[in-house]
């Protein structure tokens, strides 16, 4: 997420803040560690991850003019279902841009049902 200057909404605590409420709708548990802006998560299907969010600027030459802080999340697959880790990467991904929208996931529990919920079938 490229953030402008003067626009605080892409800080890394912002960001942080967007995922965490996201994973409280996925039902994603996760372990924060502040000192390095990363997280363990464990799902209900027990995928772990791991997402790590890093800053800085945009460009490393001297002679470039200031750049703005770019913030890069990162989410890596550490046991579980790929398939099952790319749905809910998609979501925290999405969730980092500000892009998550909770009612619409607990509508489908974030499957594609064109009818809604439908815990028998699961």
């Amino acid at each position: 997420n490229e953030g402008e200057e003067g626009n605080n909404k892409n800080t890394v605590e912002e960001i942080s803040h967007r995922i965490s409420t996201a994973c409280q709708s996925l039902s994603v548990h996760g372990i924060w560690n502040n000192k390095s802006s990363s997280a363990n998560l464990n799902s209900m299907e027990r995928v772990e991850m791991e997402i790590n969010i890093y800053s800085g600027d945009a460009t490393t030459t001297e002679q470039s003019p200031p750049s703005p802080q770019v913030v890069i999340a990162e989410v890596l697959r550490r046991k579980g279902c790929a398939v099952t880790f790319h749905n809910y990467r998609r979501c925290l991904l999405d969730a980092a841009e500000g892009k998550f929208d909770p009612a619409s996931y607990c509508k489908t529990d974030g499957l594609d049902k064109p009818l809604g919920r439908d815990r028998c079938n699961q």
